[in-house]
């Protein structure tokens, strides 16, 4: 991407349509192969391609317009958590909505487009429409995939310390800002929004889910658990945290659909809370680390793990009779807890 594209402020750029990318190859036996593994070969094109980003996108908050432009509200580290909002009334919605998508680890700001494109703005066969303006905040790629799965491992240790109210709330904000600098501009933006009275719809996927979590735990721990109960609703695709990490802050159950791929590490892993008291979850967490663990050290082909990953298997495998179902959540409908396979 041309530097001169995220240097202007408030910068409007056609997101011109992602190039077909060449069909992915693997080097394992055709019986380890999954058939349907072209279903997400953007996706894996995307994440072994990724180089490291500038600092000012690790945080960046842009509008993805319905006309496919994109608009940059704030980069990294510019946000406050209080009004006038960010947001411009043009990715509003009549009913009040704004739709905000954390995207997840190591992937680059144009892989994000193209997610925004294909399944929150229809132009996928499988994806969905919300009929607005997307709201993306981006992690930001970093070093490698091993360099951003250590950040996201800090911000989970740093949640679960602000969740037990093991240390002060002022000193925990600053502390995890430094370790991501994408959880201040969700934790702004959503604060924004619910200072405005705004309905917020938000999308994670992965290590988004890690970062909107610890966003959301930080707001109810300043006083706003009641707005986010009424206003929040949260799609989690293969979220690097699990349900109870939603509800604990707040979003109520029927407002979250929570859904991944029980062959996808990151899913089956995550989807284990981890509390105090949480004998159980806390051995089904330690398993299902230890299985992928074993699984990677045999050799097992990212490929495949990137596939059952992906945001184009997870929207592939929510549709149903010729319905995505993930759309109807979208439109107002309950949540609910979908394992893949």
């Amino acid at each position: 991407m041309g530097a001169g594209i995220w240097h202007a402020r408030r910068v409007k750029v056609q997101a011109h349509p992602t190039p077909p990318r060449p069909r992915i190859t693997v080097s394992k036996s055709p019986s380890d192969i999954p058939q349907d593994i072209a279903i997400s070969s953007d996706y894996i094109q995307a994440r072994e391609s990724t180089e490291e980003e500038p600092g000012h996108l690790k945080g960046i908050v842009y509008e993805h317009t319905t006309k496919n432009e994109i608009n940059v509200l704030k980069y990294s580290g510019e946000t406050v958590g209080a009004l006038p909002a960010d947001i411009p009334e043009s990715a509003v919605n009549k009913d009040g909505r704004v739709v905000i998508y954390v995207d997840g680890i190591h992937q680059e700001i144009t892989e994000q487009h193209r997610q925004i494109r294909s399944f929150f703005q229809g132009q996928a066969s499988t994806g969905a429409n919300v009929d607005q303006s997307v709201i993306g905040i981006h992690e930001g790629a970093g070093k490698s995939g091993l360099h951003d799965g250590i950040r996201i491992g800090k911000a989970l240790g740093m949640l679960k310390l602000v969740q037990n109210h093991l240390v002060p709330l002022e000193w925990a904000s600053k502390q995890i800002y430094k370790i991501d600098p994408a959880i201040k501009s969700v934790h702004d933006e959503v604060k924004q929004s619910l200072l405005a009275g705004r309905d917020v719809q938000l999308i994670t996927h992965s290590g988004g889910g890690a970062e909107t979590a610890t966003a959301l735990t930080l707001l109810a721990r300043e006083g706003m658990k009641d707005q986010i109960s009424e206003k929040v609703r949260v799609l989690s695709m293969a979220s690097a945290a699990a349900h109870k990490d939603f509800t604990k802050a707040g979003v109520k159950a029927e407002n979250i659909y929570y859904t991944g791929s029980n062959n996808d590490p990151v899913y089956s892993i995550f989807r284990h809370y981890l509390g105090p008291v949480n004998v159980i979850s806390a051995v089904g967490f330690a398993m299902e680390a230890c299985r992928y663990g074993y699984e990677m050290l045999k050799g097992k082909n990212e490929q495949v793990v990137f596939h059952y990953h992906s945001p184009d298997y997870i929207f592939d495998r929510n549709m149903s009779d010729g319905s995505q179902k993930i759309q109807k959540f979208l439109n107002g409908g309950p949540g609910g807890k979908f394992p893949l396979p």
